[in-house]
């Protein structure tokens, strides 16, 4: 039975939070935010997902046509951005939720 996009990502989400925790990677190894290259913003990583090449983005000429770029959720909605659906994106989109699950963990944990 084929596995839904959802079950994957959330698959992804929790071998990578898993593997964070058991490395003991300390918060301030964390990438926490990224640029949105359609905005220019800088944004939460969780926040962000990638594209294809946008030749409107405001960080565009950093990029060849063709290449992935990256937006953020309000760029995505706003300029209704259809964001990768790769194996690839799957997984920067997991390793980052993984990221805000890992932080959101910790702040529990210290108060």
């Amino acid at each position: 039975m084929a596995k839904s996009l959802s079950d994957l990502k959330s698959n992804f989400v929790v071998k990578y939070t898993i593997g964070l925790m058991m490395k003991g990677e300390g918060t301030s190894m964390l990438r926490t935010e990224l640029s949105c290259d359609v905005c220019g913003e800088t944004c939460l990583a969780w926040e962000v997902h990638q594209i294809p090449y946008y030749p409107e983005g405001k960080l565009s000429e950093n990029y060849e046509a063709g290449y992935t770029m990256m937006a953020c959720d309000k760029c995505i909605e706003e300029k209704h951005i259809i964001p990768l659906d790769t194996d690839a994106s799957v997984r920067f989109d997991a390793s980052n939720l993984a990221i805000k699950e890992i932080l959101e963990t910790r702040k529990d944990q210290q108060q």
